[in-house]
């Protein structure tokens, strides 16, 4: 039982990437073994902690069970295999119950809508995806104070909803919501496909050792970028992916001004931006 629980638990590393089956639910699989692993499934708090929020009752059952325990937050918001879907209205009605308080990691997918769905006759469930606007807006307004890692995939453009559904939420004031004193102990970042640019608070004066950016606007010049990455000694593992998207806002980002202005003040060699971590 032991060997099993510790091995099965790829929920929060696959939520958003790959189809998710059944046993890949470590809470769900275990406890349906036989009366024995049951028993013991119950008093084994570590495999209720990964918070996915399908239905109202699983998502109270992991939140009795895991306890005081860290948990991992995973709202990950899909097309194709709905049955694995988070839903919005089961995370905002939890929301108040310390869900941010306790948190080790919070990991939120959207999905964009697939080309079928998009030229159906009934077209997106453009309700669903209002409800998961708020979700994400939940997500970034509220501190965790224990969180270590913060992975955000946003790869629906809000503004795409239609007016009668409302208006269309905007990403970019969902930053003004975030700052770096919310997340005292975040090593990972991991952002993808995210549109807007978050405000410079958020990036200085976090601990991380681990930034991915891909496929999004991240920075408005080459100037800032550096900077980010000066305000940053103990990285690690620094990643980036902009084969699709820039990272950059402006297409001036490496005009002849803006490469001038970046040098000038990071021309004093490799060590005007010092990462002694990273690894290479």
């Amino acid at each position: 039982f032991s060997l099993v629980a510790r091995d099965s638990q790829p929920l929060l590393r696959k939520a958003g990437t790959a189809p998710l089956c059944m046993h890949d639910v470590p809470w769900i699989v275990l406890p349906a073994i036989c009366s024995w692993w049951r028993k013991a499934a119950d008093q084994c708090p570590d495999i209720w902690t990964t918070i996915n929020f399908w239905t109202l009752e699983s998502t109270e059952k992991l939140l009795q069970k895991s306890g005081n325990r860290s948990i991992e937050v995973v709202f990950s918001a899909g097309w194709i295999h709905t049955r694995f879907s988070s839903q919005a209205k089961v995370f905002m009605k939890v929301a108040d119950r310390r869900l941010f308080e306790k948190a080790q990691s919070i990991k939120f997918v959207l999905e964009d809508v697939p080309d079928e769905l998009r030229d159906s006759e009934a077209g997106p469930d453009w309700k669903r995806i209002g409800l998961c606007s708020h979700v994400l807006k939940t997500i970034l307004k509220t501190p965790a104070p224990r969180a270590t890692s913060l992975s955000l995939t946003n790869t629906l453009d809000f503004e795409e909803m239609p007016v009668k559904y409302g208006p269309a939420p905007s990403a970019a004031d969902y930053h003004a919501h975030m700052s770096s004193s919310d997340y005292p102990s975040l090593q990972q970042l991991f952002l993808h496909s995210w549109i807007t640019i978050p405000a410079d608070d958020f990036w200085f004066r976090l601990p991380l050792t681990h930034l991915t950016i891909s496929r999004g606007v991240y920075f408005r010049m080459l100037g800032d970028f550096l900077n980010i990455l000066a305000s940053m000694p103990a990285l690690q593992v620094f990643r980036m992916d902009n084969r699709d998207d820039g990272i950059f806002d402006s297409r001036t980002a490496f005009s002849e001004d803006a490469m001038a202005e970046a040098l000038l003040r990071y021309r004093c060699g490799p060590g005007s931006i010092h990462l002694p971590e990273l690894e290479l």
